[in-house]
């Protein structure tokens, strides 16, 4: 991590500019806060003020525009300004005429919307007049996106309007993991296709420009990121500063830009990384729960499958539910059918959820603190993905730990008196799952298909140990179980 930080002075200034956004009840920066986070980095932004009052503007703050400026609305609730009429090009800086734009512009915006429902306005942008042409080379985007399990990704394509239509059918973004050395900017810069146009026009200088930003860009993400070792106030989750442009007086400058952060104290998920007692109980359980166990021995039942699964393993600490009661048959086992976790007396640390999506959240809220959960089914139907993420990080923060939903669980071969554990709903009789003694092997993997695979292809080398599909990884991701199993004495390499 040694030269992936930004300096300290830098680090201060940034940081304000979060602190006066979270102050303000955001979650995003504005266009002004970006360019003082690009200012304080040492990349080229244009001249530009913020005032929240009209009767701000006076002819010493205009002096530095030279007579032409850009104007636009500062909104948290406006994602489109130019559509409502907040952006405005004016040549004329008289004091009296500016603040006559920016109160046209305030109740242009509000009509387009009915009482009541007007967006919150906080000020107004005025920023220089950047002349540059669009052909093609003069834009670059470079962006950031946050990946729970590697950190920064750092994103460098075209710019402009049409630049995702150009990364989908041209030429996508070359992507790096943060953090990047001055030596790796330039290299991947040099590496496109466009330096053949800088070369031919004497633009020499363009991919070094273009490699500066990239590099201070992905020194403040590593800084502002779960992945740095100093623990910062805030993590960013993504940035675009689109476009960057080659001005017509040779200037690298950021005509726009985007940020969106969250404090680092709300990363529940994050926090838990590393913390490997919380995910022991997946591999070796002190009582399971399935849920979801059918009592009709002619009725396939996903539940059932995983119950024999683990009677299979010579388990007896398999606790069945299903809200209907009653007893379940398993060759000369019968199992009782509790209806919920509360009529279970005896310990268990482990809940393997096979039951209806529909019912997973309702599910979840019945299951004690610091519990083990394996979400075997998907998501509910009626949710989106990001909704379906912020019911379940009420339960993350109660210290549940959760592999899936959508997913196959977990394999752990028995040893060393450890009874292990197999979710793996493939069935004996359709494919076998072989271990011994020499299994040393851990395949951590989104897809069960692929955990079905290589079981099919490694019948006659049995060398996996332990195999976890966790699916849509709504919390249990590849980190957690990277380092889980780089401390494991019977795992002797990790294949993902």
């Amino acid at each position: 991590m040694a030269g992936s930080r930004i300096d300290e002075k830098a680090l201060v200034i940034i940081e304000r500019v979060f602190d006066g956004a979270h102050e303000s009840g955001r979650t995003m920066l504005y266009e002004f806060e970006v360019y003082a986070v690009l200012e304080a980095l040492g990349l080229g932004v244009p001249q530009f003020t913020f005032v929240q009052d009209i009767h701000e503007v006076e002819a010493t703050l205009l002096k530095k525009f030279h007579g032409s400026a850009v104007v636009k609305i500062v909104s948290p609730d406006l994602a489109h300004k130019s559509k409502f009429g907040g952006v405005k090009k004016i040549d004329s800086l008289d004091p009296l005429f500016v603040r006559f734009v920016l109160h046209n512009m305030k109740e242009e915006v509000l009509s387009h919307f009915p009482k009541g429902s007007e967006p919150r306005i906080d000020g107004f942008l005025i920023s220089e007049v950047i002349p540059f042409t669009q052909a093609l080379g003069n834009e670059i985007l470079i962006g950031v996106m946050e990946d729970t399990g590697f950190g920064p990704i750092i994103s460098l394509s075209k710019g402009g309007d049409d630049a995702e239509f150009f990364a989908k059918y041209y030429d996508a973004a070359n992507l790096l993991i943060a953090p990047i050395t001055m030596e790796e900017a330039l290299n991947l810069v040099r590496s496109t296709k466009i330096r053949h146009k800088f070369d031919q026009f004497g633009q020499k200088e363009a991919c070094q420009q273009i490699a500066t930003a990239l590099h201070a860009i992905s020194q403040l993400a590593s800084s502002f990121s779960f992945i740095s070792e100093a623990a910062p106030k805030y993590h960013i989750q993504s940035m675009d500063v689109n476009p960057f442009v080659i001005a017509a007086d040779g200037r690298f400058i950021a005509v726009d830009g985007y940020i969106s952060f969250t404090p680092a104290r709300d990363r529940v998920h994050l926090a838990r990384h590393g913390q490997k007692t919380s995910i022991a109980p997946f591999f070796d359980p002190k009582g399971i729960v399935v849920a979801g166990v059918s009592s009709d021995m002619t009725k396939y039942s996903l539940a059932r499958n995983i119950v024999q699964l683990l009677l299979d393993m010579k388990r007896e600490d398999i606790y069945c539910l299903n809200p209907k009661g009653g007893e379940a048959e398993f060759g000369n086992h019968c199992f009782p059918l509790y209806k919920d976790l509360s009529q279970i007396e005896e310990a268990y640390n482990l809940l393997v959820y096979a039951a209806p999506a529909k019912n997973t959240l309702a599910f979840l809220e019945t299951v004690p603190d610091n519990m083990a959960v394996i979400l075997i089914s998907g998501i509910p139907a009626d949710l989106a993905y990001t909704a379906f993420t912020v019911e379940i990080e009420k339960h993350l923060k109660r210290g549940i730990r959760i592999v899936g939903p959508n997913c196959m669980g977990v394999f752990m071969a028995p040893y060393e008196g450890k009874k292990g554990i197999n979710t793996l709903f493939i069935g004996e009789n359709r494919l076998r799952l072989r271990y011994g003694p020499r299994s040393n092997m851990a395949l951590i993997t989104q897809s069960g298909g692929l955990s079905i695979t290589t079981i099919e292809r490694t019948q006659y080398a049995p060398i996996l140990k332990t195999i976890v599909s966790f699916g849509n990884k709504v919390d249990v991701d590849t980190p957690d179980l990277m380092q889980y199993f780089a401390d494991e004495p019977e795992v002797r390499a990790i294949s993902m």
